[in-house]
């Protein structure tokens, strides 16, 4: 019996972290398809304990405070429940640099490191940092573009006198609110 406790003692804690920012049916698949992934692959995983999969659908990864279940792997984490993360990309994981590395060195620190496996970063690593600063940027930029894409888009539609009401004008009736 002691035998069969330590070899639970020795196994890696580890927990999955998913992220998509649209709930469109596309988003939705790939929401499935991660924590499929994830599950089948971490609880397949030789010497690891699958604690769980924190996943935030249809949310920005501009800003970490705004994802709960960001949030609450944060505090697990804190709290020493998990020893490393795996996330598919640094996209996914955050788009914003300063609050990536400042995430990842405190997590460093505690001994928790995050796998990101699309770009094959480690953080316990020790030469991940720069090339984990090289893969924030570049997805902060990507978001940076986007969204000025989105409000070139929305300004030339306004230019053309193309609007689009979600859920109606706040204050007016519209011939597609009484349809």
């Amino acid at each position: 019996q002691n035998v069969g406790k330590e070899v639970l003692m020795m196994k890696k804690r580890v927990a999955a972290y998913i992220r998509v920012s649209t709930g469109t049916k596309a988003q939705g698949h790939s929401f499935e398809f991660q924590r499929d992934y994830w599950t089948k692959t971490l609880s397949e995983k030789p010497g690891v304990e699958l604690i769980g999969i924190y996943a935030d659908k249809a949310i920005s990864g501009k800003l970490m405070s705004r994802r709960p279940q960001f949030m609450a792997m944060l505090q697990a984490c804190r709290e020493g429940r998990i020893d490393m993360i795996y996330t598919k990309s640094v996209q996914r994981f955050a788009r914003n640099t300063t609050e990536l590395l400042t995430i990842t060195r405190e997590l460093r620190e505690r001994g928790i490191g995050v796998f990101f496996e699309r770009e094959n970063i480690n953080t316990l690593d020790t030469t991940s940092e720069m090339y984990l600063t090289i893969a924030a940027a570049i997805a902060e930029e990507d978001l940076n573009s986007y969204s000025s894409n989105l409000v070139w888009a929305y300004q030339d539609k306004f230019k053309k006198g193309e609007v689009e009401l979600i859920n109606g004008l706040y204050g007016y009736n519209t011939d597609e609110n009484h349809r």
